[in-house]
């Protein structure tokens, strides 16, 4: 078992609702097996083993409420670890003195080694496991072992107990073997043994099953942390390709189509505008473009003031995004002038966009909230720059012949609307209505 490796804000609070609610469950089951073990040996032993066990289980229940309820600081993780050392001592000693109310005297302890009385102390163990503490576990294993090992000791010593090696040393018939062995006295150190030996084996299995469920629950925070920042700038689809991508540590090479959006002569605007109103402007923009190119099934690459990064391809063929890509760049175009009257009501910018396509290197990096895609290559800087060309061309929208070609193949009516120019000594399309 490996050191936790150091967790972000939002993993860490998860983390301690996970542990409260593993605490909490542990509380809550020690009553349910009380009750269970009461009604047990009520019916099979009598009202007063019933009462017995009952006594001892509102012991083990306070015990475990005491511990549910005692902090995560330094004192708090001290006294855990003495309920459950005290947990522990207070069901050996139920199990060596037996029933406190029938009257009659206390069997010879050797007894007790050779009936399954153990079990309940293996309940114990496996009530604490419920936590999803290993240290825990492994202490409440270590103060059982030593435990049980303290009270065989203990009738070891008792007068009268006989044991194989104190038979050995008379030789006796075999019939008069059997009988002895069978007598309430009779301390039989291999069972004795066997029994630490499951207690051991106990312990490491239910400490690796603790292990294991707290290794589960933090990789679902991190998911889940991982997942909630990605969500709010991809779409669904999107999001499940990127932690596939991650999962398998990729940061693979693949064709990507990128849509580049900017306000002309914004940011000499925002200046002179009220900062509330630069906010609510930026607000409404920023919504009109991820929802459109939610919609059409790509992702918010990144928000820089007023420009806005999107990408399609990390889901499905290159082909049918770059097709997807540019009917999104015709849609942003198009509806900008009604929702930009919403977003800028007295003086609304236009909006430049630009398209480019081609082979790309995309990954995750950072961790959890932090965690951003993030996508390098060509594709990336021509959309920002057929972006930026909007204004010489005179033109709302610029895409590239690689993504026209790449989106023809997709869907033959992808190019129809579009107009080939030169741009820059590269060829480049635009829309056809535009001057």
């Amino acid at each position: 078992m490996t050191a936790e490796p150091p967790q972000t804000a939002g993993q860490a609070a998860i983390m301690a609702e996970f542990e409260r609610a593993s605490l909490r469950w542990a509380f809550l089951a020690r009553p349910v097996l009380a009750g269970i073990m009461a009604v047990i040996l009520f019916a099979c032993f009598g009202w007063s083993s019933g009462l017995s066990a009952l006594l001892i289980g509102a012991g083990v229940t306070a015990l475990g409420w005491l511990a549910w309820k005692a902090g995560d600081g330094r004192w708090g993780q001290a006294a855990r670890y003495g309920l459950v050392a005290a947990e522990i001592v207070l069901m050996t000693l139920a199990i060596f003195f037996g029933d406190l109310f029938d009257g009659n005297p206390r069997p010879p302890a050797a007894m007790l080694f050779f009936s399954p009385a153990v079990l309940f102390l293996l309940c114990i163990l496996a009530l604490n496991a419920i936590t999803a503490r290993p240290a825990i576990v492994w202490w409440s294993g270590a103060c059982l072992f030593a435990a049980w090992f303290t009270a065989g000791q203990l009738a070891l010593r008792e007068p009268g107990t006989v044991t194989k090696n104190s038979l050995n040393e008379t030789p006796i018939s075999f019939i008069n073997f059997l009988e002895i062995v069978t007598r309430p006295r009779f301390f039989n150190l291999d069972v004795f043994t066997l029994e630490l030996t499951a207690i051991a084996c106990c312990t490491v299995a239910l400490a690796l099953a603790a292990w294991r469920t707290r290794a589960l629950a933090r990789r679902a925070a991190d998911q889940h942390a991982v997942r909630s920042g990605l969500a709010a700038h991809f779409s669904a689809p999107v999001v499940e390709a990127l932690l596939a991508a991650r999962a398998a540590q990729a940061r693979t090479r693949r064709t990507l189509t990128v849509i580049d959006c900017d306000l002309v002569g914004f940011s000499g605007r925002a200046r002179v505008m009220a900062p509330d109103a630069v906010a609510r402007g930026l607000r409404v923009y920023h919504g009109f473009v991820e929802g459109l190119v939610f919609e059409y099934g790509g992702g918010v690459l990144k928000f820089t003031g007023d420009g806005v990064s999107a990408v399609f391809g990390m889901t499905g063929d290159a082909e049918s995004a770059a097709s997807a890509a540019i009917a999104c760049a015709e849609r942003l175009v198009a509806a900008w002038p009604e929702a930009s009257a919403r977003a800028f009501p007295e003086d609304p910018p236009a909006l430049a966009v630009g398209v480019d396509a081609g082979e790309t290197a995309a990954g995750l990096a950072g961790e959890g909230r932090a965690m951003s895609l993030v996508v390098a290559g060509p594709p990336v800087d021509g959309a920002q720059a057929l972006q930026a060309a909007t204004r010489q061309e005179g033109v709302g929208l610029l895409v590239s012949a690689p993504a026209v070609k790449l989106a023809i193949q997709a869907d033959a009516a992808a190019g129809r609307g579009l107009a080939p120019r030169n741009v820059g000594g590269r060829p480049a399309f635009a829309p056809t209505g535009d001057a």
